[in-house]
């Protein structure tokens, strides 16, 4: 149990409107329907066939092995593709909203249309002023869910960088971190973890090359 919910999965921490949070990252769903039917599915049920339970179970299993990387690997994945997810959802939320925008732009054409005629039908009138109003309210409450998801995303990246630049004690440019990561996109970021200690050392690895051309994590030391 967590926040007062009861669920089976030991991975789960707490639900939202349209969010779920586990312990790696906090999920957002395209509404409330589809987080329920996920957490009916999963989070109450067959939490073990859970994509996310999965990679995060697997991520422990990592760790328990040596891999002293693995929770903090996966928690940095885990954030980019829930970025990736709310960008693409931001998308979609934006293409809308031009759509909802181009249909307010012909009711209002429509609208002074209307008004040049000397006689108009009232019917008409109340029926476009309801079309105009609904369209608004569409048009608001789109906007309103973007701003908030994009205030979470900030939100998260913002913890998360604070986090890693309260270990590193170090200034960056992002220009150089951005062209940085292209000349080094081989490069893995391997952490050694001391049971007796619990102290975990950082380093970088260049990721080998496999006989099909795909790139292999180093094997842990």
């Amino acid at each position: 149990m967590s926040n007062g919910r009861y669920t089976l999965c030991p991975f789960y921490v707490d639900e939202n409107k349209k969010t779920v949070s586990c312990e790696d990252v906090c999920r957002s769903f395209n509404d409330m329907d589809e987080k329920w039917q996920w957490m009916a599915m999963y989070c109450d049920n067959d939490w073990m066939s859970c994509p996310f339970a999965i990679d995060l179970n697997e991520a422990y299993y990592r760790q328990e092995k040596g891999d002293s990387m693995a929770l903090q690997e996966h928690e940095i994945n885990a954030l980019k593709s829930e970025n990736k997810s709310l960008r693409i959802k931001l998308g979609l939320a934006e293409k809308k909203i031009d759509k909802l925008q181009k249909k307010i732009d012909e009711l209002q054409a429509l609208k002074q249309s209307w008004f040049r005629k000397s006689e108009e039908d009232e019917k008409k009138k109340r029926m476009f002023f309801e079309r105009m109003r609904e369209a608004q309210e569409e048009k608001l409450d789109i906007e309103t869910k973007v701003s908030k998801e994009l205030q979470q995303l900030e939100i998260a990246f913002g913890d998360r960088m604070k986090y890693l630049m309260s270990k590193t004690g170090s200034t960056f440019e992002e220009s150089d971190a951005k062209k940085w990561c292209e000349e080094n996109a081989n490069m893995l970021l391997i952490g050694h973890f001391k049971a007796e200690d619990g102290n975990i050392t950082w380093e970088l690895k260049e990721a080998e090359e496999a006989e099909d051309g795909s790139e292999d994590i180093p094997e842990e030391e």
